[in-house]
């Protein structure tokens, strides 16, 4: 067993080293290789599922069976025989929600096996791969683990009275048991299986069956008809969705992420913030050589979930109905925005534009279930989902000082630089600065994993961000928030902030729960 953990020779020699020869030849590892060729492969076998296995030609059962076929052959294809730990999973999750006799606590003991399951992998796996960034079954493990948990929770959501739910956890209640086909194939779906995006049981069944079609029903009747949808609300054939433009436009993404990070990533690895060369650099030279070294290694992420997302799409999953103006959303199942993580100016919004899906899962597993103590057990299993390098949680402790105090900060001091054009133009340029120069700081234990070098790393910058962040942080905690603005600046900053000019488009759409960020 440990040998198929590991993808030892007995693995790689039948499935997973198929493709070394073309990795040799093009020196790029053979994990790598075979991720780039599943996904490839997943991106082309899409494509199906919109034209002869549309829901409009075919069954849904013939839709799930493509499914769960195709990621069963790409995760053999990619991983060997460690795919056998996707089906324990899998199987033990089906067996307990199914036939454990304690109805009210079966989500917990899935909750707590998953969890278990994905701990001991990740240990193992850092016992015989310290610090290593070889592909293998255990980033799959952690995709099946949010699934397998959130419909877990959504079963036990269908056994209680709707009055006793929130609004979300009623839209993702599973009231009928599904059957083993459709379970594993939700589980396993291929255009998902290697590095998510997230999505939903409900999400997944209503691309499944055709229900997440291009209706909209806040639409005026003028775009229903534009759209084809009569006046009946029925939606003919010839309305479902295009992703073409979406995709090609992820797809450019990817390959430029992917390209810059062939390009430039070698230039800049993670243990350059350890080298002798980084401590003879000044002060604005390494706060500069942090930033791009942690741009580098978001782009890896920006490459293979903007991948991702372009397979789902292609499939015709993600699409999210229509837009006041009538333009097609494709934003379900979204798992980052680049544009507002690299341009956000505060912590807050880039940390909610960064793995989305995985900010839906825990807050609708862990956050909107408990009244006390959420946050923190919002980090304690985002920690342990995560895996145990003593970085992850350096750069979580950071990560909260830091998200405290500079919420602090902006709601005692943002609204003094919005009352004129010249300082609200100052302010974004100042925390967009600190912003790119704290989530470098941040987020560099992330990448260096161990302690000590984090440490070291956070000493060659003066500890910055905890000297600026702790005065403020214990400063400010327990005060009442500051004066408003007089009303002539309120009433400047309201101009400058809305968007929208008629009366009727002036109020705010309520964010469902599950976008909401943590």
């Amino acid at each position: 067993m440990a040998e198929i953990l590991r993808g030892g020779a007995g693995a790689r020699a039948s499935v997973v080293g198929i493709l070394s020869p073309v990795a040799d030849h093009i020196g790029l590892p053979v994990d790598k290789v075979n991720f780039l060729t599943c996904q490839f492969l997943a991106l082309l076998l899409s494509y199906p599922l919109r034209s002869v296995l549309s829901p409009l030609k075919t069954s849904s059962n013939a839709r799930l069976a493509y499914e769960l076929f195709v990621g069963l052959f790409l995760c053999t294809f990619c991983f060997g025989y460690q795919i056998i730990h996707l089906i324990i999973l899998s199987t033990t999750c089906l067996l307990i929600l199914k036939y454990y006799p304690g109805r009210h606590y079966r989500h917990l003991i899935v909750f707590a096996f998953a969890m278990l399951y994905l701990a001991v992998t990740h240990i193992h796996r850092q016992v015989y791969d310290y610090g290593g960034y070889t592909m293998d079954i255990s980033g799959p493990l952690m995709v099946m683990v949010q699934r397998v948990t959130s419909f877990s929770f959504s079963v036990h959501d269908g056994t209680i009275p709707d009055e006793k739910l929130s609004a979300v956890q009623k839209q993702r209640a599973v009231r009928t048991f599904p059957s083993v086909l459709t379970y594993y194939s939700y589980l396993m779906f291929f255009q998902a299986i290697m590095c998510g995006p997230f999505v939903f049981y409900d999400d997944y069944m209503g691309f499944i069956h055709g229900s997440k079609g291009p209706k909209k029903p806040s639409l005026p009747a003028t775009l229903q008809q534009q759209n084809g949808v009569d006046s009946h609300g029925s939606v003919p054939e010839q309305t479902e969705p295009a992703p073409g433009g979406v995709v090609a436009r992820k797809l450019l993404v990817s390959v430029v992420c992917g390209l810059v990070t062939l390009a430039l990533a070698p230039s800049y690895p993670a243990e350059s913030l350890t080298r002798p060369s980084f401590n003879e650099m000044s002060f604005i030279g390494k706060l500069w050589h942090m930033h791009v070294v942690l741009l580098m290694a978001r782009m890896k992420y920006y490459f293979a979930w903007t991948m991702a997302e372009a397979v789902c799409h292609n499939a015709g999953l993600g699409f999210n109905g229509y837009d006041s103006s009538g333009k097609q959303r494709w934003d379900l199942i979204d798992n980052v925005d680049i544009k507002q993580v690299e341009l956000s100016t505060n912590l807050k919004a880039l940390i909610d534009a960064w793995n989305m899906g995985t900010a839906k899962w825990l807050r609708f597993i862990v956050y909107d279930r408990l009244t006390k103590w959420r946050t923190t057990a919002v980090l304690c299993v985002s920690s342990v989902w995560h895996g145990f390098y003593p970085g992850y949680y350096l750069m979580f402790i950071n990560g909260g000082i830091l998200g405290i105090t500079a919420r602090k900060m902006r709601h005692h001091f943002r609204w003094y630089f919005q009352t004129s054009k010249s300082k609200r133009v100052f302010y974004d340029i100042v925390t967009f600065i600190v912003t790119r120069m704290a989530i470098a700081y941040i987020a560099s234990s992330f990448i260096l994993l161990e302690i000590t070098p984090s440490l070291a790393t956070f000493r060659s910058v003066y500890f910055w961000g905890h000297v600026v962040s702790l005065p403020p942080f214990l400063l400010l905690s327990g005060r009442k928030h500051p004066q408003k603005p007089t009303s002539n600046h309120a009433q400047m900053t309201k101009n400058h902030t809305q968007t929208i000019t008629t009366n009727h488009a002036q109020q705010t759409t309520p964010v469902p729960d599950d976008k909401k960020s943590l």
